[in-house]
């Protein structure tokens, strides 16, 4: 995304985390791995942890997401220390990369989750 150069470098502030949630927060997204779709989820939140960090119970056993990755669908991550989305399914939590994570067209999105520029380009036509 244009809007957020620094997640195309691999890093980014809590600022930049706060704006991105803002946009796409209640979208749906899918995973994109080795060249297939995988997943589809409704992204409930963008937060500071990162793969290499956040570990869930896998298996009967902690591992990290980025390993899960590695593990699972054998890619190994380039920007483990990037935010990740998540989606809520009830009391569970899961947690996506945001580099094999694309946004699925055709959503309606809300004023505030447009940039100013899009939103100058739709009172211009």
């Amino acid at each position: 995304m244009e809007v957020f150069p620094h997640f195309l470098d691999c890093q980014a502030d809590l600022r930049d985390v706060q704006q991105l949630r803002k946009h796409i927060e209640g979208l749906f997204a899918e995973t994109r791995v080795n060249g297939r779709r995988g997943t589809r989820f409704q992204i409930s939140n963008v937060v500071a942890q990162n793969a290499r960090e956040t570990t869930f119970t896998f298996e009967d056993r902690e591992i990290s997401v980025e390993h899960y990755y590695r593990r699972k669908y054998n890619i190994r991550l380039e920007c483990p220390e990037a935010p990740l989305l998540t989606s809520q399914r009830g009391s569970q939590t899961d947690y996506f990369p945001m580099e094999i994570s694309y946004i699925l067209g055709g959503q309606r999105v809300q004023q505030s989750q447009q940039t100013s520029q899009q939103l100058r380009g739709m009172r211009e036509v």
